[in-house]
């Protein structure tokens, strides 16, 4: 037996680097199979998720969770509040589906303010959105 040293006491065999033993039968002792080197080490399948994707993914609750206030904001007629939500949402989370979502209410808001006569409060968001 290589590397490793073994001890049989009344009720067990016990492998002294601490690897499982197996014995085979009550007089034969197997040696483990030797550890894996380092470079035998599998890779990160291609398909598992990246450490980016799991922090987007982590981040879309909460993401949802405020778009949806947003919403509530709208509403109820508080578009000012509305409108701070949703920019939070599109330029502090560009990139993800909420941040779109964000960006096409404001649009949407912009287009009221237009249709209504506030052509200020209109042009004020287009260049914000620019």
């Amino acid at each position: 037996m290589s590397g490793a040293s073994y001890e049989e006491n009344e009720s067990a065999v016990v492998c002294r680097d601490e690897t499982p033993a197996t014995i085979t039968s009550a007089a034969t002792l197997k040696e483990p199979a030797p550890r894996a080197a380092a470079q035998n080490v599998a890779a990160p399948k291609a398909d598992a998720p990246q450490p980016e994707a799991r922090k987007l993914d982590s981040r879309t609750p909460m993401l949802s969770k405020l778009l949806s206030i947003g919403d509530i904001f709208r509403a109820e007629n508080s578009i000012r509040q509305a409108i701070s939500i949703y920019f939070d949402l599109a330029e502090k989370h560009s990139g993800t589906p909420e941040a779109y979502d964000a960006l096409e209410r404001l649009l949407d808001i912009a287009a009221q303010y237009e249709d209504a006569g506030e052509i200020r409060q209109a042009l004020s968001l287009y260049e914000r959105l620019l």
